[in-house]
């Protein structure tokens, strides 16, 4: 049951029905960018990062049974200083900014309660990312298994206002270096088991996007360097979540095409197999490019020892290397 400053609040007639802003990613405060002349370079460094204020907004039903709308109200901004606002969804430090009433019946009032969180606590640990094929991750978190999120869609906006010439530094079939960044917006949704389970996930999202440094969004077989600065404003309708990720591009690329290119540019240096008899083939040791492979004919050889010669397992692991997870994990610099 949900109180301010101690005061249950359905004991003064307030039935609360909704309760949004409270996993709200406030915006950044301050200067998000310094521009260089040839390229935007974003200050995400921990001391270039600071957080504005965060409203919490209670949709609520005033029951005139338990007294009037106004001794309740009044009750309420008596409360000057920050207090304690307890949630189903847990519990922070606010004050009271106004109370609206929206409707009235004759049985009560819809009203809407509307307090400040000066400080928001972006602080805590990030949860240990999992090895995973999703191919929606923000810094190698699956963002279903981490952060309990669907994609419902994932849009680059295109910045018709910039010319060709100063919307891109460097630019090819596979890579784009923005001087100036796009904005990609990412429509999530996330239904939980608890509330509790609700405020633990997306909690842990908002201190991964509120961390210092720049994130790393996989979509599909697209790839982003970004960062966040705008905020996420969060719908909450009770186990459920919507709302839609803004994040600042920087490099857009290819995922698949980068790791082909990487892949074509390596010189691997392998021998050719050797080339096995009809008779060795039936046999299970000596088949060409098994682990356990074995020449039994020395004339296929070519005077070099059966080690010579690469196995199916030596040639995928130096074409695999780890590019392709270093990609998706945000690991592998551009």
């Amino acid at each position: 049951m949900e109180k301010f400053a101690n005061i249950l609040l359905s004991d003064i007639g307030i039935v609360v029905q909704f309760i949004n802003g409270i996993l709200d990613l406030p915006k950044r405060d301050g200067a998000t960018t310094y521009d260089w002349g040839d390229e935007v370079e974003p200050l995400v460094s921990a001391e270039d990062i600071y957080f504005g204020s965060r409203q919490i907004v209670i949709e609520a039903f005033f029951d005139n049974r338990k007294g009037t709308f106004e001794e309740a109200s009044d009750l309420l901004r008596s409360i000057g200083e920050t207090e304690t606002l307890e949630t189903a969804y847990g519990n922070y430090q606010v004050k009271l900014d106004k109370i609206e009433v929206k409707r009235s019946y004759k049985t009560g009032k819809s009203i809407q309660i509307t307090f400040i969180e000066l400080n928001p606590d972006l602080s805590g640990p990030l949860p240990t990312a999992s090895p995973s094929n999703s191919k929606v991750k923000i810094d190698g978190y699956d963002l279903l298994a981490t952060f309990g999120l669907l994609v419902e869609n994932a849009e680059l906006s295109e910045i018709s206002q910039l010319k060709s010439s100063k919307q891109t530094s460097y630019r090819n079939n596979y890579l784009s270096v923005y001087r100036e960044p796009h904005e990609i917006e990412v429509k999530v949704n996330g239904i939980y088991a608890s509330k509790a389970e609700m405020t633990t996930k997306m909690s842990a999202l908002n201190r991964l996007l509120a961390s210092e440094g720049i994130r790393f969004f996989e979509h599909g077989n697209k790839g982003y360097r970004c960062y966040s600065t705008e905020g996420n404003k969060v719908d909450i309708k009770r186990k459920r979540v919507s709302f839609t990720l803004k994040l600042n591009v920087m490099v857009e690329y290819d995922i698949d095409q980068i790791v082909q290119r990487v892949i074509d540019q390596v010189n691997i240096q392998v021998n050719p197999q050797s080339d096995l008899s009809q008779t060795d083939n039936t046999k299970p040791d000596f088949v060409k490019g098994k682990d356990n492979f074995k020449a039994a004919d020395t004339a296929k050889l070519n005077n070099q020892s059966a080690s010579f010669y690469a196995k199916d397992s030596e040639i995928e692991a130096i074409r695999t290397y780890d590019l392709a997870q270093r990609l998706e994990n945000g690991t592998l610099e551009i």
